[in-house]
């Protein structure tokens, strides 16, 4: 249905032995982490365009803010969390799913849960 959408601008819909078509004026927005896993056919009809990665500076900034605004953890500790992640990935959810599972508010809290999710190689990414 979204090739034929994308293609023509058309939706069916078959109804009670009936087709029912519906012309919308539409635009498809999409993102993915690989683009290599969508079918040809589907990627050939979107504009790809290729987001660099944070730099490290850019990375502590983001998690800094996701982390103390979203999350509700404090300063201190984002920025340690920050500090700490930015040798390891670049990906923001990894930050938040440390900030999540830590117990209490503490460096050493960060450090276990880091060191527990390093050791299942979560932050490959």
């Amino acid at each position: 249905m979204l090739l034929s959408l994308m293609e023509t601008g058309i939706v069916s819909e078959l109804k009670t032995g009936r087709t029912e078509e519906i012309r919308l004026n539409t635009r498809v927005y999409a993102a993915c982490n690989d683009v290599t896993e969508l079918a040809e056919e589907l990627r050939s009809r979107f504009i790809v365009f290729r987001i660099r990665e944070y730099s490290a500076m850019d990375y502590k900034r983001v998690v800094f803010r996701v982390l103390t605004e979203r999350e509700r953890i404090n300063e201190s500790i984002a920025r340690y969390i920050a500090n700490r992640l930015v040798k390891m990935t670049r990906d923001v959810r990894c930050a938040v799913h440390v900030s999540r599972l830590m117990t209490k508010p503490t460096k050493r809290e960060a450090d276990r849960v880091i060191k527990i999710l390093k050791s299942y190689d979560s932050f490959l990414v």
